[in-house]
């Protein structure tokens, strides 16, 4: 299962549009299993996801962009508490304060179970 950016599909499997809107708010609650952060590009101090991180009780903020050289701004690895709903938090604000291909968005998933053996 994945959430992510307006500019995806429903589905979160393919993009729509290059960029995410502006004002925009949603909310989600995700199972208490490390995210992996598909991708991460969202405008730095400006734009930003949230998450209960398990353990806590407030919402730790992630903005900016993930980088080639690894540098993670997204929740990668981050589990959420579920005992909070919702747990994890999108907001844009309504301008463009750098550069317009910071906004390409953002895809978080949880890992599928493992099957059980046969």
């Amino acid at each position: 299962m994945c959430i992510c950016s307006s500019n995806y599909d429903d589905d979160c499997d393919a993009k729509e549009s290059v960029f995410y809107g502006d004002e925009e708010n949603c909310e989600f609650h995700m199972a208490a299993v490390p995210l992996k952060v598909e991708e991460f590009e969202v405008e730095k101090n400006y734009d930003k996801v949230e998450v209960i991180v398990a353990g806590d009780s407030s919402f730790t903020e992630y903005t900016g962009l993930n980088t080639e050289d690894g540098l993670q701004n997204g929740p990668e690895g981050v589990v959420p508490n579920a005992d909070h709903s919702p747990n994890v938090k999108w907001t844009s604000d309504g301008t463009i304060a750098g550069n317009d291909n910071d906004r390409s968005g953002w895809k978080i998933c949880v890992p599928r179970p493992l099957s059980p053996p046969p």
